[in-house]
């Protein structure tokens, strides 16, 4: 007798009957119900039973494509004069392929001419034992703007192609949208459902090589600290981006690390992390690699270290700095007050509104000049 895993039947029954050499003497089974690791079984005091195999247990989707488990129960018959006899009735499940479960990071921003790249992580598990993935693959590669690959480990990088005419077209603070699927297959040749990634492009203003920019509405700019203020409703009606002279080496106080014994912390290494914060105030350093960091629900105080940093404060009053490389520095949603520092080679800080009254306040401390700040609604 035998059940799939993942098929249409999903129950067994049948009777058992009894004999007895003693004349007139009859049997009666013992009735009950009883659950076993891949189903569970019932039998009445007549022999009439059923087995019922449970496709959602974890042990039923765990068996691997092929694999065969048996399942047995003992029956026990007792006759009148109290004489009693055990049966056994097995029942075998047979497994199918389960396709993998994709998640992980589904959105990006790029910016014209400053952040060309988006990176992402994404993580597939497959329930069948000793199954794993053996491919990922993006199913729409080429975009409007970029494209989009994936390596053999899940991590994903959109690349803003900074030359093609939709790109160029974009004005400044318009924002494009990119939308892309991605596969992961397994070692029986099972396909996940596609997974979504979505990608934000930002338009900037282009300009001749040299040329000076016209700061957006409602910021405003004073040597060497940016300041930009975006209070009540009040959006910048385009984005746009300038340089800042170079200032004195800024010692910010509010920026370091916070008791370890006190509030969490979070250390990346030299690869490219994705590091989440918690609901609790935390101090969290990306250290080496191109990291993508998304702070808590409190006021965080992120570092991006070196290599190729997206920072993203969260709800709190947070501290982005963005170390080396090139970075992009979102203050992030329901902010009163966060404070950036640009200390890398180029970097990019964007003001985020969501026009519900609170506004949002930023001060930026322009270490390079090379370091651009843009505003944006997001």
């Amino acid at each position: 007798m035998t059940l799939l895993e993942d098929g249409a039947q999903t129950q067994l029954s049948g009777t058992l009957s009894t004999s007895d050499v003693d004349k007139g003497d009859t049997a009666t089974f013992t009735p009950g119900t009883f659950k076993g690791t891949y189903g569970t079984f019932t039998i009445d005091a007549n022999g009439n039973w059923t087995y019922t195999l449970d496709k959602g247990a974890n042990a039923t989707q765990a068996l691997a494509q092929g694999q065969i488990a048996t399942e047995s129960f003992a029956v026990v018959a007792t006759d009148q004069s109290g004489a009693s006899v055990s049966k056994v009735i097995s029942m075998n499940l047979v497994g199918t392929n389960d396709v993998p479960t994709v998640n992980g990071i589904a959105t990006g921003t790029t910016v014209e001419n400053l952040q060309l790249n988006a990176v992402g992580f994404l993580q597939a598990t497959d329930v069948d034992t000793g199954d794993k993935i053996t491919q990922w693959r993006v199913l729409n590669p080429n975009g409007t703007y970029g494209s989009l690959s994936i390596d053999q480990n899940g991590k994903w990088i959109y690349t803003l192609d900074n030359n093609d005419a939709d790109t160029k077209a974009l004005k400044a603070g318009q924002t494009g949208q990119e939308a892309f699927q991605v596969v992961a297959v397994d070692l029986s040749g099972g396909t996940s459902q596609p997974f979504s990634i979505n990608v934000d492009v930002i338009g900037t203003q282009n300009r001749a090589p040299g040329g000076g920019g016209t700061p957006p509405s409602g910021v405003t700019t004073t040597h060497p600290t940016i300041v930009a203020n975006v209070i009540e409703n009040t959006k910048p009606k385009d984005s746009g981006s300038f340089s800042g002279a170079p200032g004195t080496a800024l010692k910010d106080p509010e920026f370091k690390a916070p008791d370890e014994n006190s509030s969490p912390t979070r250390v990346g290494n030299n690869a490219d992390n994705h590091i989440k914060g918690t609901n609790k105030q935390g101090f969290i350093d990306g250290r080496g690699g191109n990291d993508r960091i998304d702070g808590g629900d409190k006021d965080d105080r992120i570092h991006g270290g070196d290599g190729n940093d997206q920072l993203k404060g969260g709800k709190g009053d947070d501290v982005l700095r963005g170390g080396s490389g090139n970075d992009l520095l979102d203050g992030g949603s329901a902010n009163k007050g966060d404070t950036a520092e640009f200390t890398g080679s180029r970097s990019e800080y964007r003001i985020v509104d969501l026009g519900n009254g609170q506004g949002t306040i930023c001060t930026a401390y322009n270490r390079m000049r090379r370091d651009r700040l843009i505003a944006s609604n997001g």
